[in-house]
């Protein structure tokens, strides 16, 4: 049962940081710099049982078409496609998403 209920809440931080302004995430993405350090969006959420979920949110510029051709989706050359994760720390549980400026 505590599975279902965490993926309510990551989930709900996904829908959370999807309705951020596109130029905040990719200010975010610009600052942070990399697709495995945690962003100013990551939170903790206490539950009625007593338990804590840490939710990381990693934000990275998205390479969608390759046109550099050296394979690596985190380099970011495409401008307006951002990279979204949200996952709850040490259960291996995470969500991820594409995100554009035109949505």
């Amino acid at each position: 049962a505590a599975h279902a209920e965490d993926h309510y809440y990551l989930v709900a931080k996904l829908e959370e940081v999807l309705t951020e302004p596109f130029s905040n995430l990719d200010e975010e993405a610009s600052t942070t710099g990399s697709p495995v350090i945690a962003t100013t969006y990551s939170d903790s959420v206490t539950l009625a049982d007593g338990r804590v979920l840490i939710r990381q949110v990693y934000l990275s510029r998205y390479d969608g078409d390759n046109a550099d051709g050296n394979s690596n989706v985190f380099d970011g050359v495409d401008d307006g496609l951002i990279w979204v994760r949200v996952e709850i720390d040490e259960s291996g549980l995470g969500l991820e998403r594409l995100t554009s400026v035109y949505e």
